[in-house]
């Protein structure tokens, strides 16, 4: 009788509705994740089968540790969508330098640099601090912190393969209003 009763509770009832749900709308669902699911609910089933009581499920849901995930899912290794960009092997150059930074700093790469920061970067060739400024996504203080690295990569490229640097042709943007 308490194992059904348990078919209904909310918590029982919110993981299998969060279940299908993510089955149907995700095409990379992990099988895993169904038996993580599981084997919540089969935990807390377990722990409050004999003598069913509020304290005992308590009790069951917070000794319960949620597992470690290795998965980033900020990552856009190989495996993610196709950028287009002047020079391709720049851009998969800095969207490398990207997420090494990213992963030295333990941050999502798109606080690192947005794919739209990365384009323009390989679209303009930016060469100093200043014009680096210009790129959308970057400050002052992403300059100061990660700006050498990016136009160190930018300037050899741009000496590698004798080309000029495009960023008299980057448009102008609307200047951002001070903060009062």
């Amino acid at each position: 009788m308490l194992l059904q009763l348990f078919d209904f509770s909310p918590l029982h009832q919110m993981s299998r509705s969060w279940y299908y749900a993510t089955k149907k709308n995700e095409s990379s669902f992990s099988e895993g994740t169904a038996s993580f699911v599981d084997g919540i609910s089969q935990k807390l089933n377990t722990a409050t089968a004999d003598n069913f009581s509020v304290e005992a499920y308590y009790k069951a849901r917070s000794l319960f540790r949620k597992p470690t995930f290795a998965i980033t899912s900020y990552s856009r290794d190989s495996t993610g969508t196709q950028l287009k960009s002047i020079h391709p092997d720049l851009l998969s150059e800095l969207v490398q330098l990207r997420n090494k930074i990213s992963k030295e700093e333990n941050m999502p790469v798109y606080i690192v640099a947005s794919v739209k920061t990365l384009v323009q970067m390989a679209d303009y060739l930016p060469e100093t601090e200043k014009q680096l400024l210009q790129i959308d996504g970057f400050g002052k203080i992403k300059v100061k912190r990660y700006g050498a690295q990016f136009l160190e990569l930018i300037t050899g490229y741009i000496t590698t393969y004798d080309i000029e640097s495009r960023m008299i042709h980057f448009p102008e943007t609307k200047k951002r209003k001070k903060k009062k």
